[in-house]
């Protein structure tokens, strides 16, 4: 996320690997769906693994609006 507000990293070819598996983590909705939740989190509904999660789509979300607005 924070990666994503710098011009010299949004160029780096190791961001745009890592966006790019970001990316694939996505559902048809463009969800971020959770795959391995941190142990502290994974009670939490927005945290439950093999769906989407609320706040991890928003901050994706975040990260797509700084690559538009650079």
């Amino acid at each position: 996320y924070v990666l994503s507000f710098y011009e010299s990293a949004r160029q780096d070819a190791r961001f745009q690997e890592a966006f790019e598996i970001l990316r694939s983590k996505t559902d048809e909705a463009g969800s971020i769906v959770i795959e391995r939740p941190n142990r502290r989190l994974a009670g939490l509904e927005a945290f439950t693994r093999g769906r989407p999660s609320e706040p991890a789509t928003r901050r994706y979300e975040e990260i797509l609006d700084n690559l538009r607005i650079y």
